[in-house]
């Protein structure tokens, strides 16, 4: 009677576990603290860590943000003041 109360037992105390929001498998803390880091971007053409949705030059790394609308990236707008839809020349200065 003893062997079949054994395994009873074990898998009785296995759900218990798992029920009670403990684990059965054997990953570390380390291995389960690792599940969450910050996702991988899977949708980033260029690269620069900004997802294409989100970036306004998908096709640019060196660029993702055009906040006064002129064409030009931030990081490169010489005016970034520009008024939204006045034309702005490469440097993004106004044309006009």
């Amino acid at each position: 009677m003893n062997s079949f109360l054994t395994p009873v037992a074990i898998v009785f105390t296995s759900l218990l576990i798992t029920a009670c929001g403990g684990s059965s498998s054997s990953s570390s803390p380390i291995e389960e603290q690792s599940s969450l880091q910050t996702p991988v971007i899977n949708n980033d053409v260029d690269g620069d860590g900004i997802n294409n949705n989100e970036d306004d030059f998908p096709n640019d790394a060196s660029e993702s943000k055009d906040n006064d609308l002129d064409g030009v990236g931030d990081n490169s707008d010489l005016c970034p003041n520009t008024e939204a839809g006045e034309p702005s020349n490469n440097s993004g200065c106004s044309a006009i």
